[in-house]
Parts: C-alpha cells; structure tokens; sequence
C-alpha cells in the first residue's frame, strides 16, 4: 500500500494495486484496455488524535487502472523525484474516478491534489444520474520530497509484485 501523507503527517492519500487482471492479446476488449488492468482502491485518511489511527474521509470501492496509465504514473513521480520535471497529472482512464496533481512550488515544497469523482456511487446509493464530472471532491495539502520518494517506491515495489504475478 502506497501512502502519501501530508507535512504534518495528520491526512495522507492511500493507493494500493491489489490485483492483476490479463487480457487476451487479440480482439477489441484486449485493444481497449491494453495489457490488462490493475485492480486499486484509493482513500484520502485523516488522523484521529484520540485514538492514533487513520480513518477514511473517502475511500473508492475497488475500481480498475490500465497497466500503462499505472507505470506511466509511477514513472512520471520518478522523474519529480529526481527534478526531471516540476509536476505530474493523473487520472483514470478505465473509470476516470481518481485524479492526482503533484507540482513543484518555486520554494520546493510539494503541492498535491487528489480529486475524486463521486458521481458513480452517488448514482447508485440515490438512483439519480449524473453527469461525469459534477460530484467533485477534492483535498489539497504539502507534502515533502522524502514522502514522494516513499510513496513512488511502494507503487513501484506493488507494480513490480504484480507484474511479475504468474509468471514463470
């Protein structure tokens, strides 16, 4: 589970690859999705000072990431890490539920946003539909260069786990 927390380490974003579906090499399901998709569940926590632990804001239920979109993500908080460029703009492609921004301020703190769309789930919990992009939540909070690394190496360590899952 990768965990991104902010400076003061009381709200954290939570990513975690949980497992790997493949998909045939051929025919329109397989060109769409690419190599295969990642199942993830993502949370934004908070800190609870009486009892120490973390408790969820939001938490997605599971929900689907292409293979790509995850190593092109991980690779791009690489290259932030390294200085290489001053920030990274994700969202999921499969669902498009998860969005993240990390930029490099002019001081060298780090500005993060996750947003996340809740318009699925409020559709099926009210039965009312709603448009893509209308039920918006978004955190935004400063976080350090050592926590980016961390972050960056726990995706990369379940990447690579899940990569690596049934094959010989």
């Amino acid at each position: 589970m990768a965990l991104l927390p902010n400076a003061q380490g009381t709200l954290r974003l939570e990513l975690l690859l949980a497992d790997k579906e493949t998909v045939p090499a051929s025919g329109e399901f397989a060109s769409a999705l690419g190599r295969g998709r990642l199942l993830a569940r993502a949370a934004v926590e908070h800190l609870d000072s009486k009892d120490g632990a973390f408790w969820p804001f939001i938490r997605l239920t599971p929900y689907w990431l292409r293979l790509e979109e995850c190593e092109e993500l991980v690779g791009s908080l690489e290259r932030v890490v390294r200085g290489e460029i001053q920030g990274v703009s994700f969202r999921s492609a499969v669902t498009e539920e998860l969005g993240l921004q990390i930029g490099v301020s002019p001081e060298g703190t780090l500005s993060v946003e996750v947003g996340i769309d809740l318009h699925r789930y409020l559709a099926r919990y009210s039965g009312k539909q709603t448009t893509p992009g209308t039920e918006l939540a978004l955190f935004r909070f400063e976080t350090g260069r050592p926590q980016l690394v961390n972050f960056a190496a726990e995706l990369r360590t379940e990447l690579r786990e899940l990569q690596q899952r049934g094959q010989p």
